[in-house]
This record gives C-alpha cells, sequence and structure tokens, in this order.
C-alpha cells in the first residue's frame, strides 16, 4: 500500500510541475488580426464639403454583408449606412444619405466581419467645415471645440481567456486532483490491518 500511496504522491507531483509550467508559459501570439488599415476620408483630417460615402479597408477580405457601419454628426443619434463591397476585397464603402451632410465632427463606427470570420470594430473621426443646405428640423449645430478622437481598431484577443483565467482554472484543477488523491491515500490507510 506504501508503494501505491508513494507512486500516486509523485504521480500529483509530476502533474503539478506540469501544469504550473503551462501556467507560466506565455499562450503563442494569434497569426492573424484582422485591422482597419486605411479609410477615406482619412482619420483626423478635416473636408471642406460632406463626403458622399466612406471607405474603409482592412488587412484582409471583407464580408459586406456581415458589415454594420453607423454614422454619427454632432451629437445626433447614430444612423445606420448601406454598406458595400469596395474596388478591392479588403474595401467596403458605407454610402452617406443626402439629408445628413452636414458640417460638424464625425464620427463613423464600424462592426464588420472578415471573409474568414474574423469580427473587427472600431471608429474613425474627421471634421466637415462647412454646412450644406439642409431642413432646419436636421440642422445640428456643430461643436467645434470637440477634438475628433482617435482611429482605433478591435482587438481579436479581446474575447479570449486572460492568463490569470487559465492559471486560476488550472490550480482549481490541481488543488481538486490533490484533494482527491489524499482522501484515496486516506481511505488506504483505515483500510490497513
Amino acid at each position: 500500500m506504501q508503494s501505491l500511496l508513494r507512486t500516486s504522491l509523485r504521480l500529483v507531483a509530476l502533474a503539478m510541475g506540469v501544469v504550473l509550467g503551462a501556467a507560466v508559459v506565455p499562450p503563442p501570439p494569434a497569426s492573424a488580426h484582422t485591422e482597419l488599415i486605411a479609410s477615406d476620408p482619412k482619420a483626423a483630417t478635416t473636408l471642406r464639403q460632406p463626403p458622399a460615402q466612406v471607405t474603409l479597408t482592412f488587412n484582409e477580405p471583407m464580408d459586406s454583408r456581415l458589415a454594420i457601419v453607423a454614422l454619427i454628426i454632432g451629437n445626433r443619434e447614430p444612423a445606420r449606412l448601406d454598406v458595400a463591397p469596395g474596388p478591392e476585397t479588403t474595401a467596403l464603402v458605407a454610402t452617406i444619405p443626402d439629408g445628413m451632410a452636414t458640417g460638424g465632427t464625425w464620427r463613423v463606427t464600424f462592426r464588420v466581419t472578415s471573409a474568414d470570420g474574423h469580427p473587427v470594430q472600431g471608429d474613425l473621426a474627421f471634421s466637415v467645415e462647412e454646412p450644406i443646405d439642409v431642413r432646419p428640423d436636421h440642422a445640428q449645430p456643430a461643436d467645434p471645440s470637440e477634438p475628433p478622437p482617435a482611429q482605433t481598431s478591435a482587438d481579436a484577443d479581446a474575447d479570449r481567456p486572460g492568463p490569470a483565467l487559465i492559471a486560476g482554472v488550472v490550480g482549481g484543477g490541481v488543488l481538486f486532483l490533490v484533494l482527491v488523491l489524499l482522501l484515496v491515500a486516506r481511505y488506504l490507510r483505515v483500510g490497513e490491518p
């Protein structure tokens, strides 16, 4: 019985060493991140006239059917834009409705999915100097003192568990295994004559 106990304890020690070693080694970096690499108009620019469309170019082919692009002008509510494939497979073109085109700070938000399933979300902002004629009930005063936010892209790792969570789960599993082995060892000792 003693040899069984020693063998069990050695196996537990070996398992703990392997698990702790695996918890210390960081996971390999992801091989592909879908991200916005260009836009037209460019982020943080000032235009003289409102654009008729916004082109978003990514580093991977995109699926326009899975794209959601919205426009926020000044402090208006977000308006969803129609999205079509761009001139290249990596580009999407969002059309600005005529009645929306006014001056002020424009913020374009997007949640898109690449052709191979990588999701990405982010936003970009730019300014339009001259407002065009619009109906008074749609006009919103622009806040020129508000700087446009910087361009961002999604972090594909945001949906993955962090190293602390993985280490906690692994540590809990090791603790459970140790407790089971201790109970088995105690049971075997009690059963000895």
